[in-house]
């Protein structure tokens, strides 16, 4: 009868041992499907962590060239920056003294004259370009100055007044003194031609 206590004790035992087997199988197989689970959105995670970083490098790369794409574009703009000035020679001549000195005085005039020019320029605008050229036409009358200057005895010989003139031409390859011709308006005329001319050289620039 003891026997038969005993087995029976021991199936018992056994059934507890096997549930509690099961359990920690079933334990077991749960954490594993949770680490998988977490593994699979860790991975995930990192996949999209790494895109937005590659779409934040490229934005940025974008951005970058971008900049030196508009770099470029502005030094080429600045290469042909210039300024044109153009002077009324009736109404502002030169003084009396540089006029005297005819060729070498024209010289000196186209000389001081851009120099003045290009230190009055970044005042008006201070984002012109350093390295700007400057265009400087000044249109007169010759023949109404030259029979100014020789009524006031500032020239005896008015020839002096034309080699004024052809050394303000040479002075620089950017300074021209042009005669505008006879009449009281002639000088008016070339300036408004000439900034007509500037303009359509700018806007064809562009």
């Amino acid at each position: 009868m003891a026997a038969v206590l005993d087995v029976a004790n021991l199936e018992e035992r056994w059934t507890i041992c096997k549930v509690e087997d099961d359990r920690k199988s079933a334990l077991i197989v749960d954490l594993f499907n949770h680490v998988e689970t977490l593994t699979r959105k860790l991975a995930e995670a990192e996949q999209s962590l790494e895109e937005k970083n590659i779409y934040i490098k490229s934005v940025k790369q974008s951005g970058a060239e971008m900049k030196l794409q508009i770099n470029q574009l502005q030094s080429e703009k600045d290469k042909y920056s210039f300024s044109s000035v153009v002077i009324d020679g009736d109404c502002m001549p030169f003084t009396d003294e540089l006029i005297t000195q005819g060729f070498e005085g024209g010289k000196k005039a186209s000389g001081m004259l851009r120099q003045t020019i290009l230190k009055h320029l970044p005042m008006l605008d201070p984002g012109m370009p350093h390295h700007s050229q400057v265009m400087i036409r000044v249109y007169a009358n010759l023949k109404g100055l030259a029979k100014v200057y020789h009524d006031t005895q500032i020239l005896k010989n008015v020839e002096i007044l034309n080699d004024f003139v052809r050394g303000f031409n040479m002075g620089s390859s950017l300074c021209d003194f042009v005669n505008a011709g006879n009449g009281k308006e002639c000088a008016d005329e070339k300036k408004t031609l000439s900034l007509v001319s500037t303009m359509f050289i700018v806007a064809e620039s562009y």
